[in-house]
This record gives C-alpha cells, sequence and structure tokens, in this order.
C-alpha cells in the first residue's frame, strides 16, 4: 500500500500564492546608506514573512568593521536573515544583507560578491545588475542615506520594467539619496518606510505586475483590444506620441503595470480613470517612453569610432565645417554628450581644430529639458574616468555639470523620429537601443536614416540591433559595434512622414516589391502557427527572423538564440558547418528556456539556404511530453517497476520502526539533562538580550562614525575653501589666539600696513607696526571676546600711518564657533568717512546757501528799488543841485548793503563775475596798499611775490576780497602782542594725486595752478576749529560777522579753485589758496556809453513781483524814450502779450516770481511771439544759464541803475525793419 500523501510545506503554499513558483520570483533590493538601520527595521517590522520574494540589503558599511547588522535585522521578522555569500542562489521570503567591504552584483538568481568600489556605488551596482537579470521582477527600494547612490540603479529599474519605491524625504534621517532618486522621475511611490512595505505585500498578491514575458491582457480585461485602442488613442491626443507603432508587448507591459500601480480592476476602469485625469496620460507616456541610458554605454561603440569614424570624418570635413552628428531618441544627454566628449578627445590626439554639433533628439520633453540642464549625479564617476571628469565637467556640490566647451557642442531639441521630418546633411548617426522597440516600422527608420547621412556617414546601432536586412542601404564597417556606413542605392524612395507618410504607403510597396496573395497567405500561416526561427549567416549573426515568440514563455527568437550561443556555441558552430558542406539539415539536442512553469524544451535544427548556403535557418521545435510505448515489453516493465516499488516501500516502514525506537531511548536519556541546562539557558538568554542591545548600539554607532568620517571630509573642504576665501578677500583680516597671540593673516593684512611675515607670525597684536592696535579699550574687548562669546561690531580706530598719514579703521571681531579662535576683520574706512563728511559739508553748505540765496535775493531787490530810484532821480539833476550829495550818498550805502549780499551768495556759490586777465602778485600788491593802514606797527607784513606768473582769469574784486580777508585774518591771529605774516605767490602743478590738507567738499583737478599763501605765527588752531572755521557766522573774535573765511571759500569754489588749510596749536596756521590758470572763457568789461547813446524806442514788458522794481523800471525806460507795460505776474503778462503782440519789442521777466512758472510762462511768450527777445532778472547773482538752455535770453543781475537797466534794453532790443516801398 503506497503511503499516504505528506502535506505541502506552508512556504510553498504561500510562494505559489504570491507568485513565486520555482525560480520565478520578484528579488527586492533595498539600498540606504546613514539612518539605514532605522529604515530597514521599520521596513521588515511591518513586512509580512510570505511574500514570495527575495530581499537583499545593500548598506553602506565601514570596510574594516565587522557588521553585526544581518543579527540585528534577523530579530525584526521571521523571515531567514544572512549575509550573502559568493555564488549563493537566491530564495524567496529570506532577507540577504551585503557583507562589509564588498561590492555585490547578480547575474539570475546568483549573487557575485567582489571587492569593494573606490566610490560609494555599491547600490547602482546591485541595482544596475538586478535591472539587466530580472527586468519585470526587478524591485528597488531606496531608504535614509547621504549622497546619491541608488540614482543610476532606480532608473535602470525603471528601464527594464521594475518597480522603484522611494523613502519619503521628510521621514528619512538623512535625505540625499531619497531626494536623488525623486528627481530622476522614476519613483512608483515615495512613501515612509511603513507604506513601502505595505505597496510591496500588495505587489505580492499581484504578480502580474512582476510577471516576466508577454502579458497576455485577455485572463486579466475581456474584451480589452479595444479598450487598448481606445487608451492609445488618449495618449497620442494629450502628448502627440502616437505608441500605436512602437514594440505593442513593452506597451502592453507597461500599461498592465500601470494599472497594477493604480489599482484599477480592468482596461475599462482605467480607461474612465484616463479620461478623467488627463494627466495621468502624460504619466502612462513617461512610463512607456525608455528614459535611461549612461555614459560611454557599450565601450566598443565608442572604440569604434575613435578607431574609424572620427579620425574619417575629420580628414574629410572641408575646413570651417562642422562634423554633423545625429543621436536619435537621446533621452537625458548621456549619449550625446559621450560622443561629443569622444570626438573632442579623438581631435585633440590628431591636433585636429575641425569642429563638432551634435544634433541630439527625443519625443520626451522633460528627457530633453534634463539633457539641457547638464547636471548629473556625483555616481555618474562610476562610468566616466577621473580625467574626463576633470576635463569635461564641473563638481557642484553633489552633481556634475558639463562644461560650457562641451555644452556648447550639443544642441537638444524634442523630435518624433516617426512622425516629423528627418534631420539631413549628417555624418554620424547613433541610434542605440531605440530600434527594437520600432520593430513593425524598422524599415521606414533606416529609410530614414539613409536619407539623413551624406554619402559614405556612419550609422551606429545597439548591440541587439542589426542593419543586416538592409544591405543595399548600409554595409557593415564593424560587426561586433554594430557600425555600418551608408550605401548608396537609387532604388529606394525618400522616406515619407507626416500626413503624407499614409499616402505613400498606400500608393507604392516598399522598394518596389509587390505582394503575392498566395505568398502573403504563406506568411501568415507560418507567422502564426510556425515554429520561432531565424536566420544567421556564417558568424551567427541574425539578418531577419520570423515567428517572434513561443507562444507560452514569450521569449524572442533573438533571446533563444542568444542563449544558444552562449551555452553550446561550440555545438551550433559545428552544425553550421556541417549543413554548409552536405547541404543538409543538422539537429542538436534539446535546449532547455525558462524557468518554472514558463520554462520550455526545444530541439534545435539548422537547415542551409540554397544556393551559396552562406545563410542558415535555424528552427526551434517545442518538445511535447512523450507517451509510454504500448505492447507486452512495455506492460512488462511496468510490473517490473512495481514489484521494486513495494520492495522498496517495505524496507522504508521497517528503518522507520527503528528509527522510532532509536529516537524514544534518546529522548529518555536527555531528559536528565534537560533539567540543569534551563537555569544555563534563562541565564544565556538574559546574556544574548544584553548583547543584542549592544550589537544595535555599536551597529549604529559605526553607521553614524562612517557619516562623521563623511561629514569631516567635507569640514575639510570647507575649510580649504574658508582660507581660499580669506587669502582671497580685499580686506585685512587676522585669527587671533586666546592671548590675542597672531596666529594667521591674509596678504591684504601684510599689504595694508606694511608688515613682513617675520614681524606677524606669533607676535601679540597690540605688538604689530608703530603700535596702532595698542588700545587698552580694544585689548579689554578682544580679551572678552573668548569666554564672555563677546561680538565686537565696527570699533573705530584711528592712527598715523607712516607714508599714508591719518588713517581711520573699522575693527569686527567674533569667536570661531567651537574653537578658541578670534576673527579679526579690518576695514580702512579713512576713504569712507572722507566722502561721508564731505557730503555732510555739502548738505549743509547747500541748506546755508538756500538759506543765503534767499535773503539776498529780497534784499536786492529792495536794493534794485532803492539804488535805481535814487539813480533815477539823480539823472535829472543838475551837476550843482545840492541834492545830489545825499542822492550820491544813498547810492554808495546801497552799493555797500549789495556788497554785503554779494558776500552771501559768494558764500553760496552764486555770485557775480566780470572776469578779466589779472596777474596775482599785482593784485596782492594793490591789496596791501588799500589795508596798510590798517595792520598794527607790531605786526610785520613780509612779500615773497613772484613776479612772472602767468595770468589769472578772475573776477578783480573777488579777487581783492580773498586777498583782503586771508590777510586781516592772519594780523588778527597774531593777537595784541604782534607777530609775522607772510604773504608767497608763486606756480604749482597739481596732479591727480590727492592734496593734504584740503577743506570738505573740494575736488582736485589736475592741472596747472597759481598760489596765494598767507601764513602767521600766532597761537594756530586745534582740529576741532579748523573744522569750523568755514562754516558762516562762525568766528573765535570778540567782533565780526564770521562772514569773511565763508565768503573766501565760495569765491575760491566759484573760480574752479582750491583752499589748504594747515594749523596745530603753537605753530601758527597756514592759508594756501590755489587758483587754475588754463582757463579760456573771457569775459568783456562794459564800456561806457553816453546818455544819447542809450536812447531808443519801442514797448517793453516789465514783469516782476516787486512794484517798487516794476515802477522804477517804468520810469527810467520811459527817460529813454521807450513805452512800458507792467504785468505782477505770468497770467498778467501773458495777456498783455496776447494784447500787444505787435509793439511789445522786449520782455523784461523776474526770475523768481512767487506761484509762477517762468520756464511755463516763457513757453508761452514764445508761443504767440517766437522772436520777441528776454531779458532774465535775478537778484540770486549770476543766473543758472543751464536752466534756459536752448532758449535765446540775455540776463540782468539785480540790484542794477537807471544806465545799466537802460544799456541792457539797448543791446537786446531788435532794430525796427526798415519800411518798405508804398503799396499802389
Amino acid at each position: 500500500m503506497p503511503p499516504a500523501e505528506e502535506e505541502e510545506p506552508p512556504s510553498t503554499a504561500a510562494s505559489r500564492s504570491s507568485g513565486a513558483t520555482g525560480r520565478n520570483f520578484p528579488v527586492v533590493a533595498v539600498g540606504a546608506s546613514a539612518g539605514g538601520l532605522e529604515a530597514f527595521t521599520a521596513l521588515l517590522r511591518r513586512l509580512p514573512a510570505q511574500t514570495g520574494m527575495a530581499f537583499v540589503f545593500i548598506q553602506h558599511l565601514d570596510p574594516t568593521h565587522e557588521s553585526r547588522l544581518a543579527q540585528l535585522l534577523s530579530r525584526e521578522t521571521v523571515m531567514p536573515v544572512t549575509f550573502a555569500e559568493d555564488g549563493e542562489v537566491l530564495s524567496p521570503n529570506r532577507v540577504y544583507v551585503i557583507p562589509p567591504n564588498t561590492t555585490m552584483t547578480i547575474s539570475g538568481l546568483t549573487l557575485t560578491l567582489g571587492p569593494r568600489a573606490a566610490a560609494a556605488t555599491a547600490v547602482d551596482s546591485f541595482l544596475r545588475s538586478l535591472a539587466l537579470s530580472q527586468q519585470e521582477r526587478a524591485i528597488a527600494v531606496i531608504l535614509s542615506g547621504t549622497g546619491s547612490d541608488g540614482t543610476l540603479g532606480v532608473q535602470a529599474i525603471s528601464e527594464e520594467g521594475g518597480i522603484v519605491l522611494v523613502q519619503a524625504p521628510q521621514t528619512a534621517k538623512f535625505d540625499g539619496m531619497p531626494r536623488s532618486a525623486v528627481a530622476t522621475g522614476c519613483a512608483d511611490f515615495v512613501l515612509p518606510p511603513e507604506g513601502i512595505a505595505a505597496e510591496l505585500a500588495r505587489i505580492a498578491a499581484e504578480p502580474h505586475l512582476v510577471s516576466r514575458g508577454i502579458p497576455n491582457l485577455e485572463p486579466h480585461f475581456p474584451h480589452s483590444e479595444k479598450d487598448f485602442r481606445a487608451v492609445l488613442d488618449l495618449i497620442r491626443e494629450h502628448t502627440g506620441i502616437d505608441f500605436s507603432r512602437y514594440r505593442q508587448t513593452t506597451v502592453k507591459r507597461r500599461l498592465l503595470r500601470r494599472l497594477g500601480l493604480l489599482r484599477r480592476k480592468d482596461l475599462g476602469d482605467y480607461l474612465r480613470h484616463l479620461k478623467e485625469n488627463p494627466e495621468e496620460a502624460q504619466s502612462l507616456a513617461q512610463d512607456i517612453l525608455i528614459r535611461v541610458t549612461r555614459f560611454f554605454r557599450d565601450p566598443e561603440g565608442f572604440e569604434a569610432l575613435s578607431t574609424h569614424v572620427f579620425p574619417a570624418l575629420i580628414r574629410s570635413t572641408p575646413p570651417g565645417q562642422p562634423v554633423r552628428i545625429w543621436v536619435p531618441g537621446c533621452s537625458s544627454g548621456e549619449e550625446a554628450y559621450s560622443i561629443a566628449i569622444s570626438f573632442l578627445e579623438t581631435a585633440e590626439q590628431l591636433q585636429s581644430r575641425v569642429p563638432v554639433q551634435v544634433f541630439a533628439t527625443d519625443v520626451n520633453e522633460s528627457a530633453i529639458e534634463k539633457a539641457r540642464r547638464g547636471r548629473y549625479p556625483e555616481n555618474i564617476a562610476g562610468d566616466i574616468s577621473q580625467e574626463r571628469l576633470s576635463r569635461f565637467f564641473v563638481r557642484t556640490g553633489r552633481e556634475h555639470q558639463v562644461s560650457r566647451r562641451l555644452r556648447d557642442a550639443c544642441i537638444f531639441s524634442r523630435h518624433d523620429l516617426l512622425n516629423d521630418p528627418p534631420l539631413a546633411r549628417m555624418d554620424l548617426i547613433s541610434c542605440r537601443n531605440l530600434l527594437i522597440y520600432l520593430e513593425s516600422v524598422q524599415e521606414d527608420v533606416f529609410l530614414r536614416f539613409h536619407f539623413a547621412l551624406n554619402p559614405g556617414g556612419f550609422l551606429l546601432l545597439g548591440k541587439s540591433e542589426s542593419a543586416a536586412s538592409f544591405p543595399e542601404l548600409f554595409a557593415p564597417v564593424d560587426k561586433k559595434a554594430r557600425l555600418y556606413v551608408r550605401q548608396e542605392c537609387a532604388r529606394y524612395p525618400a522616406p515619407a512622414y507626416g500626413d503624407a507618410k499614409e499616402e505613400v504607403l498606400a500608393r507604392e510597396p516598399r522598394f518596389g516589391r509587390r505582394l503575392d496573395l498566395c505568398a502573403q497567405a504563406d506568411r501568415i500561416l507560418v507567422e502564426r502557427y510556425g515554429p520561432p526561427r531565424v536566420v544567421v549567416n556564417r558568424d551567427l549573426d541574425p539578418v531577419g527572423h520570423a515567428g517572434v515568440r513561443t507562444p507560452s514563455s514569450g521569449m524572442e527568437s533573438g533571446k533563444i538564440l542568444d542563449e544558444l550561443r552562449k551555452t553550446r556555441a561550440e555545438e551550433l558552430k559545428n552544425a553550421v558547418r556541417t549543413a554548409s558542406e552536405t547541404g543538409e539539415s543538422i539537429r542538436i539536442g534539446e535546449l532547455r528556456l525558462g524557468e518554472g512553469s514558463f520554462s520550455e524544451e526545444f530541439s534545435v535544427e539548422v537547415t542551409p539556404l540554397e544556393p551559396e548556403r552562406d545563410h542558415f535557418l535555424i528552427v526551434f521545435e517545442r518538445r511535447g511530453e512523450m507517451d509510454l510505448p504500448a505492447g507486452s515489453a512495455g506492460q512488462a516493465d511496468i510490473r517490473k517497476y512495481e514489484s521494486r516499488i513495494a520492495h522498496l516501500q517495505r524496507q522504508l516502514a521497517s528503518s522507520r520502526t527503528h528509527l522510532e525506537s532509536v529516537i524514544s531511548e534518546h529522548e529518555a536519556a536527555n531528559e536528565e539533562v534537560v533539567a540543569p541546562n534551563e537555569e544555563l539557558q534563562s541565564l544565556n538568554q538574559e546574556l544574548e538580550s544584553s548583547k543584542e542591545e549592544l550589537e544595535a548600539a555599536n551597529e549604529e554607532l559605526t553607521t553614524i562614525n562612517q557619516e562623521l568620517q563623511v561629514r569631516n571630509a567635507e569640514l575639510d573642504r570647507a575649510r580649504e575653501f574658508a582660507e581660499a576665501t580669506i587669502d582671497t578677500v580685499r580686506g585685512p583680516l587676522a585669527v587671533l589666539g586666546p592671548d590675542l597671540r597672531v596666529l594667521r593673516v591674509n596678504p591684504a593684512f601684510y599689504r595694508v600696513f606694511g608688515l613682513e611675515p617675520d614681524a606677524v607670525k606669533d607676535r601679540y597684536l597690540y605688538e604689530l607696526g608703530n603700535g596702532q592696535f595698542n588700545v587698552p579699550r580694544l585689548r579689554a574687548m578682544l580679551e572678552e571676546a573668548l569666554p564672555q562669546n563677546r561680538v565686537i561690531e565696527d570699533y573705530e580706530l584711528e592712527y598715523e600711518a607712516p607714508s599714508a598719514g591719518r588713517r581711520v579703521l573699522l575693527l569686527n571681531a567674533r569667536r570661531f564657533e567651537r574653537e578658541d579662535r578670534i576673527l579679526l576683520a579690518i576695514e580702512d574706512v579713512t576713504e569712507k568717512k572722507r566722502i561721508e563728511e564731505e557730503l555732510r559739508y555739502v548738505q549743509k553748505m547747500e541748506a546755508i546757501g538756500y538759506l543765503a540765496s534767499g535773503i539776498a535775493h529780497d534784499f536786492n531787490n529792495l536794493l534794485t528799488g532803492v539804488i535805481g530810484s535814487a539813480s533815477l532821480v539823480l539823472e535829472s539833476l543838475a551837476d550843482d543841485d545840492f541834492h545830489r550829495p545825499t542822492l550820491e550818498g544813498i547810492i554808495s550805502a546801497g552799493e555797500r548793503a549789495a556788497q554785503l549780499t554779494q558776500q552771501l551768495l559768494a558764500y553760496a556759490g552764486k555770485g557775480r563775475f566780470y572776469l578779466e586777465r589779472l596777474d596775482l602778485s599785482e593784485e596782492v600788491v594793490k591789496a596791501c596798499r588799500l589795508i596798510h593802514v590798517s595792520i598794527p606797527h607790531n605786526v610785520q607784513l613780509r612779500l615773497y611775490l613772484d613776479s612772472h606768473l602767468p595770468l589769472l582769469l578772475a573776477d578783480r574784486s573777488q579777487l581783492q576780497q580773498v586777498v583782503t580777508n586771508l590777510i586781516i585774518n592772519a594780523v588778527e591771529a597774531t593777537g595784541s602782542g604782534g607777530g609775522i605774516v607772510e604773504v608767497r605767490t608763486g606756480r604749482q602743478a597739481v596732479t591727480g594725486e590727492r592734496l593734504p590738507d584740503l577743506t570738505p567738499g573740494q575736488k582736485v583737478v589736475p592741472g596747472e595752478f597759481v598760489f596765494l599763501e598767507v601764513v602767521d605765527n600766532g597761537p594756530g588752531m586745534d582740529e576741532e576749529t579748523k573744522r569750523k572755521i568755514f562754516d558762516p557766522f562762525f568766528t573765535t573774535k570778540f567782533t565780526g560777522r564770521g562772514l569773511g573765511l565763508a565768503a573766501v571759500l565760495g569765491i575760491v569754489r566759484q573760480h574752479r579753485g582750491i583752499v589748504q588749510v594747515r594749523s596745530a596749536p603753537g605753530r601758527g596756521t597756514s592759508f594756501r589758496v590755489l587758483f587754475c590758470v588754463d582757463e579760456t572763457v573771457h569775459a568783456s568789461l562794459p564800456e561806457d556809453l553816453s546818455r544819447e547813446d542809450l536812447q531808443g524806442a519801442g514797448t517793453v514788458l516789465v514783469v516782476d513781483d516787486e512794484e517798487l522794481i516794476r515802477n522804477f523800471s517804468k520810469a527810467a525806460l520811459e527817460q529813454y524814450g521807450y513805452r512800458v507795460l507792467l504785468a505782477k505776474d505770468g497770467q498778467e503778462a501773458l495777456e498783455l502779450m496776447r494784447q500787444e503782440s505787435e509793439n511789445i519789442r522786449v520782455v523784461l521777466f523776474d526770475a523768481e516770481i512767487p506761484d509762477t512758472d517762468e520756464l511755463e510762462t516763457l513757453a508761452g511768450i514764445r508761443r504767440i511771439m517766437p522772436d520777441i527777445p528776454l531779458i532774465i532778472c535775478s537778484g540770486l547773482g549770476e543766473v543758472p544759464h543751464e536752466r534756459y538752455a536752448g532758449q535765446a535770453v540775455e540776463f540782468l543781475t539785480k540790484p542794477f541803475t537807471v544806465r545799466q537797466l537802460a544799456r541792457k534794453v539797448k543791446e537786446t532790443i531788435k532794430p525796427e525793419p526798415p519800411a518798405g516801398p508804398a503799396q499802389s
């Protein structure tokens, strides 16, 4: 009797329920770095024990530390947790941990361990190998960690159709790795570790999400083909991409995966979701498109380019023309940049200056944008040599930015290879790993490439692609590298695109071939029901294929061929050779492919194709189960086997009885041992518990220690950066120790203070230089900076520099964080202080000048009335009239009052000038004669005058005032005890260098100057007094108005001169005034005119707000024959102009009428009479000519006499035009 059936183990049942049958189960790679232990444990706690998945944990571990990570993780799950071993085969429902100091990869389900790479790329290395090995069954999980390891790996997983889950950065202890993974756009889920565990459990319950092979939609989505086409139409509508011409298996696989991720029950449900959420179309399109590549992928191809292509193109390209390269399907740009780098290196080796222009295109707009930015994660160092990184990239934080030279060589643009017109005049096209997704339209694509290439242009394809089916278009150059050259062929039409494409396809069959209906029927039968097959040449390269997949496993005939060449290459080559020689079909033994229920067994038959026998048809025939042969011999064998089985069963039962007896004896013996061991086991458990706690703490400390090492390296780089920054700062910087000893200074410190390194290093700060830092208050503040963490801000320090004079410094100091160091920053603000002082002075002078101008204006208006009226009466009196002296006294008093206002205006910079060529020494002599009587006898006046000075263009009266005021001021400074006053004149050349002792607000203009210097040996002045002596109304004497020196400064400034003052207590005072002698402006003096010469005729309009001035002007001008009209403001003036426009010959207009805009009024006058002469009057001394720039005006300053007014009107008024002949 046969034994009873044994119950199936639970793990096996669970594996089957989750889709893990045999060797067909998903592999989950979990990558982390710093903070990974915490994330690992949170993930494992929530993971079910029976998922049917294998878990591989990769963490950056200390290479010198014996890790306990496996033991720590084993406490969080009932799944077995072990360190991975080299050659170990993965099993489901187990956890494998990468050992320290290793790099791990996977092939199939077998792990391979190798030495640790120099860069931290353990996660990327494993994920890339997992993507190639498991494809859709690969699942990547990225958890906490610094850096960007895993970024390239998740891209590879996504490319192969796997699933990517990333820890939400805000939940990670270190968010560098999660953020970098999310930035790739490949993350299917961004969740906390607990959410990732729940999602993995859901994926395990839906095995079609991670199944390999061609997805069969029918079991999941009844009547799905119509809905599938509707999905493609919606994608084309929202994205402009037509996926109906892409490889349908890829599209369906990604669509099925998308349904599972979004938890849609069937395709109709997903279609409704797509219609309600148009943005999902973009997500699905991004999922279908292959977005992943890497730098220098498939090195054989780049070797072929450097060896065969680039040298040939460089030699054949005309001077001044670039080599043109097209990279369709460029994805995120790595391929395009790699080709550009390879070309530039080849050109440098050949010493060629031929430029390159790479046109990189892709239908994926987001990939193009990433390529344009040219920023890639730091772990591309695994694909690019350090030399290339340093030459063609710039490190920016944790990224590498392509250099400007490389970026300029590449042009990125969106382009649909199937629907947009192809590019033209290309020397090279690199289209790698794109044609495998365009099986149904390869002929059209190759025609496009043929059209785009120049004669003799090159085509580079991927390893799994070939142009052998189109020998008329392309000839091989390097078969291994898949490099081809364009063939000249007139048989092929130009490719069609856009709306014209369908018309061309309907109008003319490709390659001029006519379809035979019978042949077409035969082909359909073979395609649907025939076995997988492939046509190869003698080198076993496929040149055409049919029967693309086997019905059950979904394997391509090309993949079956690849497997055959890997495992039984010699046998296959011998079969090809024999078939070629004999002309007969040769069979090869059985070949098993696939895993679990998806595995299949094939027999292989090689048949030569006539007549050359250079090509061979390889047919893969599926093997079925073989029935036992019928007959007596078979029945006898069966009886013999049944007898043998019964005998073995009896032996097994006897062995089992004996074994049970032995076990009972051992159990009885063990009972005596078990009791004493219970206490030891209890103690051991306590020790194990304590040990586990220590190991957990130690593991965490190890991880933190490794992170600290990384941070220390970053700090070293930051310190180097800080030191470089200190050295390049223009202002002085010093680093001080706790005792204020100088530890380090920057070059600016040596330069500013004129010190040598030997005089600074290890010296105390207060000992440096001439003791400028030996200030008790500063020293006390610095000594408090460390113990009290005190910050010194803008401490002002003045000192005398040996070569630069008085300097003003601002000191700022603070303590270095966590270090007993003081950073002292010094700023030389001497020039800034000078400018601020000048600005304050100018602002103060402007305010006082505005006040002085207002007073002078009003006073001059009054004086104009007084002097004018008096001079008007005086004009009418006889020479012997006894009233004449009285009137002349009134006029003289008014003129003295006018001189006082002139001093105010001179100070305000608005004085009136009558310029003439003067000899400064002669003017000094004249002034000394006038004031000689007022100089006390105990004061000696000594003159040292240069008799050969160049003439000075100046106002004589104001120059006399400067000389007089300076000499009188010096005499008074000697005091009652007398003294010596020296007056000097001479010449002085002034360069652009700063002059010492300048008064505020003055600017030095280089040139030739004459100077007047007045020196006394009086008591001198302190700094405070020096700063105030030019202020109006400031005086140190008991009498006086305090306007003398203020007027001097105003006059000198108006003459574009300079005033220097040198004085110190007990050392006397020196005033030096410099006047520029290269002035070219000339002013003519008024000529004396007789009364008869000033007579005139015509109407004069006088506009002034002062009634006294209006009346005086009217009386004065009428006396000289003029008719006068009066207006008190602009409005009255315009009314009179309209009424008297034919009579008025000149307008006399006051420039300071309240509530009147003189420019607007003058514009109105010009509109009425465009050519009317205008005379502007002002009580502010010199009228601002620039205010009336572009207008024909004359100027008259107040106060003025009758004759001055009459003369100005006479000069301004236009003569009457001569009378014309009488009209008849």
